[in-house]
């Protein structure tokens, strides 16, 4: 996750078309954003068991930012600072507001580098640091539970998940079946009119061979579901990903 703070200086009235009640001045801006697009946080090889075609190469280790994700959030930080110039809250070029631009990432290379690349776009060639803890330590600002401030029950959040289907696990791949299908279909690569799988081929896990079950998470979440459906969900966030990547 990443923060960034703008301080509007002056305080005073905004813009008639933006103003709200007369006795309220805007002291600041929260923009709270998540990452740029990432590669999978799987492996290529964790990715190609699952699937005929091989995945492609990010060319960046797992779960970091990707080159395009860079450029979309220069993209994205450019946007903020003209919709903000629009408002009134912030000069449309230069540096001069620099100084009142706070921006704060949770120590990991994706954030960071998407603070760094929303920094370029929104105030280009000025000297904007991106705040944050020294990297691979955590930031408890953006993953409290994770660092002790609270105590979840994670057996109660267990049992919660479970209460909600049924106590089994396993029955939410009859639930979802259609859609495991599909996905099991594209994964092996089989086209309409022609048979499944194709003459050659093969996938080293299916998804309907993998055991379901729900414990205790780690760090930030409380519970964890292991099997088909956490599976097939980090499948097709990779193939959103490849799509934005290197097709989008």
């Amino acid at each position: 996750m990443l923060v960034v703070l703008l301080i509007r200086l002056g305080a005073g009235p905004v813009p008639a078309k933006e103003a709200p009640a007369p006795s309220v001045e805007l002291k600041f801006v929260v923009i709270l954003s998540r990452h740029g697009v990432r590669s999978p946080t799987w492996s290529t090889e964790q990715l190609n068991q699952y699937s005929t075609v091989p995945w492609p190469q990010w060319h960046v280790p797992p779960g970091q930012l990707t080159p395009h994700g860079k450029t979309l959030m220069q993209l994205l930080g450019a946007y903020d600072r003209a919709y903000l110039a629009q408002a009134g809250l912030s000069s449309p070029t230069g540096c001069a507001d620099a100084g009142h631009v706070y921006f704060r990432a949770d120590p990991e290379e994706r954030t960071l580098e998407t603070g760094r690349a929303l920094a370029v776009g929104m105030l280009p060639g000025c000297a904007v640091e991106v705040h944050s803890l020294p990297e691979g330590t955590g930031d408890p600002l953006f993953s409290p539970i994770a660092h002790g401030i609270g105590h979840p029950d994670r057996a109660l959040a267990v049992a919660a998940v479970l209460g909600r289907i049924g106590g089994n696990p396993g029955a939410l791949l009859d639930v979802y079946r259609p859609e495991f299908e599909t996905m099991q279909q594209v994964l092996m690569g089989c086209r309409a009119g022609t048979r499944c799988l194709p003459e050659g081929k093969t996938v080293k896990q299916s998804l309907f061979e993998l055991p379901a079950s729900v414990g205790p998470g780690k760090g930030d979440h409380l519970a964890e579901m292991r099997g088909p459906l956490r599976t097939a969900s980090t499948l097709a966030e990779a193939f959103l990903l490849e799509y934005t990547s290197f097709r989008g």
